[in-house]
């Protein structure tokens, strides 16, 4: 939203499927499921497809069913693969995949100058 996208991150499933649902074609649809087995988020992904939305699913299992759903999907590593004497969170790679692509659109001017202006809107107001 700081740079202009018209984005949310519903969390519950009742909000995923109307928003699956009255999104249009030229949308795209970014969902997250370390597992890709979560019944709520891959009904959702259903929903989007009758739709024909497009969907890029970020996940650790290229074989899930939401990666096998989504026209892309970005691989994680799974922190249990890594190493099981120190907590990683498991979410820490779907974190940094979601660092990575705002970082990426931040390449783009317009995108850079709407976020500029969003964040001196917010450093303005606490000023005062």
């Amino acid at each position: 939203m700081r740079m202009g996208i018209n984005a949310f991150a519903p969390s519950d499933s009742h909000t995923m499927y109307i928003s699956s649902s009255i999104m249009q074609k030229d949308d795209l649809l970014i969902v997250l499921s370390v597992s890709g087995k979560s019944n709520e988020v891959n009904e959702a992904v259903v929903v989007a497809k009758q739709h024909q939305l497009k969907v890029v699913s970020i996940t650790a299992f290229d074989d899930s069913p939401l990666a096998e759903m989504s026209d892309y999907q970005l691989s994680v590593q799974y922190s249990e693969f890594v190493d099981n004497t120190q907590f990683i969170n498991s979410q820490l790679g779907v974190v940094y995949i979601i660092d990575i692509l705002s970082t990426m659109l931040l390449q783009n001017e317009t995108y850079k100058a709407r976020y500029q202006q969003t964040v001196a809107a917010i450093l303005n107001r606490k000023m005062k």
